[in-house]
């Protein structure tokens, strides 16, 4: 399963002619599933909307941030055909306007059902960062992804760290929501209907955070500091080598960490629209499979940057693209779920 996840720069710089660009750019990456940031909506000034656009372009499915927090039921027959037809061109009711600036998802597969969430910005509220999930009707069952944009300013590590724990969180409840399916290969969760982590397909979670892998926001979020959503001190729990969150998300594995070559920059001078940049090389895009997953499934097993050279005389973007291939085996039937491990690996 190939994803990719990539800032596409809104409609700053040469924003027209880049558009060429970054459709070819995809075009030649073909991934399975297209993570995207800084998307651009119709406005009263122009009427093109990007996200359906490229969809359109790629014979892709597609969902975008709107204005409301809509949500569509599982099931929905409107979302069982191409959101790029015009039919569905506003894929969640008339009366939900496209955000001018936002995220989207472009999905090979058809997407079962959406949701999205407002970030907390400075003062606590609901702020213009957005995160957008999206479950998809993966051919072995539902296949959970998101996508999201963090606070960019460098001395906002504190609100990134609470827009991720605030996303950590919010994105648990959407992977418990799986058991939620109607019934079928893959579908189904526990009694209560929620999704087994140690069963269902993981989370891909892709996007722009604004912060290096050293960092005290992605530290947490790979299980390098505490994780979010969990105590500081030693639980039983943890005395008795058992997760504290045997039922939900508790962290992410890094594509580029497990598998990429170099040091993987994504924002770096020697791409012309960042060639002022006040603080170049660094890697700040990313792509995750969350943890607990069952074995093998959704394992990285490579990643790499695209969008780093001239399409027709012009750089795609100020952010390089990242691409991730995932183990899409279904889980070893003989294999032991993460949450029994009681010794190190």
């Amino acid at each position: 399963m190939r994803i990719a996840t990539w800032n596409l720069w809104w409609k700053f710089g040469p924003w027209e002619a880049r558009q060429p660009a970054i459709l070819e750019t995809l075009q030649a990456i073909d991934a399975d599933v297209i993570l995207l940031q800084e998307v651009f909506g119709p406005t009263a000034d122009h009427d093109l909307d990007q996200a359906a656009s490229l969809a359109d372009a790629l014979g892709h499915h597609w969902i975008a941030t709107t204005s409301q927090t809509a949500r569509t039921p599982f099931g929905s027959d409107t979302t069982r055909t191409p959101f790029g037809s015009d039919t569905t061109r506003t894929p969640f009711g008339s009366d939900t306007a496209r955000t001018p600036f936002g995220n989207a998802v472009l999905s090979r597969w058809p997407i079962l059902d959406r949701a999205q969430r407002r970030l907390p910005g400075f003062d606590g509220k609901p702020s213009h960062r957005t995160a957008l999930w999206a479950l998809l009707d993966h051919p072995d069952g539902p296949q959970p992804v998101a996508t999201t944009h963090l606070e960019w300013r460098y001395d906002a590590s504190k609100l990134r760290q609470q827009q991720l724990d605030d996303l950590v969180t919010w994105l648990a409840e959407q992977h418990r929501r799986i058991g939620e399916q109607p019934s079928g290969e893959g579908a189904g969760g526990d009694a209560g209907g929620n999704a087994d982590p140690t069963r269902h397909r993981p989370l891909v979670l892709g996007g722009d955070l604004n912060a290096v892998p050293e960092s005290d926001e992605v530290r947490r979020l790979v299980g390098l500091s505490v994780p979010y959503g969990q105590p500081g001190e030693t639980t039983p729990e943890h005395a008795a080598g058992r997760p504290v969150h045997g039922d939900r998300i508790s962290v992410f594995t890094d594509a580029w960490a497990a598998c990429g070559d170099g040091p993987g920059h994504t924002w770096t001078r020697d791409n012309e629209h960042a060639a002022d940049a006040q603080w170049p090389r660094r890697r700040l895009d990313y792509v995750f499979s969350s943890w607990p997953r069952p074995k093998p499934t959704g394992n990285p097993l490579s990643c790499r940057l695209e969008g780093l050279k001239p399409v027709g005389g012009v750089i795609p973007s100020d952010h390089a693209c990242v691409v991730a291939e995932f183990d899409d085996r279904p889980a070893f039937d003989d294999a032991p779920p993460p949450t029994t491990r009681t010794t190190d690996p």
